[in-house]
């Protein structure tokens, strides 16, 4: 009997521990100092072959998420955008 008492005892500081984390959100104060911040990358496209560009970069860590082509800028030739973690 004074076990299942303590043991009813224990469970209930347990869920008012649990309730309060996840209502005060202390659980979540990790997260905001591991936000990745990112820093971009404008290049213009080479006409004789991109290919160089888009492997030496990629080497870099840089990863390519656009394209703007001359259709989208009304301009002769296009440009790649990168990004990368800082």
């Amino acid at each position: 009997m004074i076990r299942a008492k303590y043991s009813l005892a224990a469970f209930i500081v347990c869920m008012t521990v649990f309730v309060c984390i996840s209502v005060l959100g202390l659980g979540n104060r990790g997260h905001a100092s591991s936000k990745v911040v990112w820093e971009y990358k404008v290049t213009p496209v080479e006409q004789s072959g991109p290919e160089p560009t888009l492997n030496k970069l990629g080497a870099d860590g840089w990863e390519l998420v656009q394209v703007i082509s001359n259709d989208q800028l009304n301009a002769y030739g296009g440009y790649f955008l990168f990004k990368r973690a800082k």
